[in-house]
C-alpha cells in the first residue's frame, strides 16, 4: 500500500527539494527521496532547483573573491610587521611558514596553483640561509 501525502507536506517536500536537493528533502521529511524526485519531475521543478544551485556557486564564488582580499591584507600587513620589527622574536622558518599558509590560502580561493606547483620567493631582512 503507497503511503498517502497532503498536500502540505508534498508542497514542504516540493519546496525544500529546490532549496537543498532531493536527498535533504527526504532528510527532513522523512519522505523517500524517490517520492520526492518523482514529485519534483512530474511538477517541473528541477529547473528552479538548477537555478538555486547556480545562484549558490555565484554567491560562494563572490565570498571567495572577498576572502582572498582579505587574505590579500593580512599577507600585506604581515609583510609590513616582519619588515618593522624585531625578527628575533619570530624564527624565520615560522614566518615563511605564516606567509605560504596565506598565501595557499589566497590561491586556493582564487583558483590558482597552490603547493609545490608554486615558488613563492620573500625577502626577510637580516636573515641568511642558516637561519631557514
Amino acid at each position: 500500500m503507497a503511503t498517502e501525502y497532503t498536500a502540505e507536506q508534498r508542497a514542504e517536500a516540493e519546496r525544500l527539494y529546490v532549496e537543498h536537493g532531493t536527498a535533504e528533502a527526504s532528510r527532513r521529511t522523512g519522505i523517500k527521496a524517490a517520492t520526492i524526485g518523482s514529485w519534483a519531475h512530474r511538477s517541473g521543478l528541477a529547473s528552479k532547483r538548477l537555478e538555486t544551485v547556480q545562484q549558490g556557486m555565484l554567491a560562494w564564488a563572490q565570498r571567495r573573491e572577498v576572502m582572498a582580499g582579505l587574505i590579500g591584507g593580512l599577507i600585506e600587513r604581515v609583510l609590513d610587521e616582519l619588515a618593522d620589527s624585531d625578527l628575533s622574536e619570530l624564527s624565520a622558518k615560522d614566518q615563511a611558514t605564516v606567509l605560504g599558509i596565506l598565501t595557499d590560502k589566497a590561491q586556493v580561493l582564487t583558483g590558482g596553483k597552490t603547493g609545490a606547483e608554486t615558488t613563492v620567493v620573500v625577502e626577510l631582512r637580516g636573515v641568511t640561509g642558516n637561519d631557514l
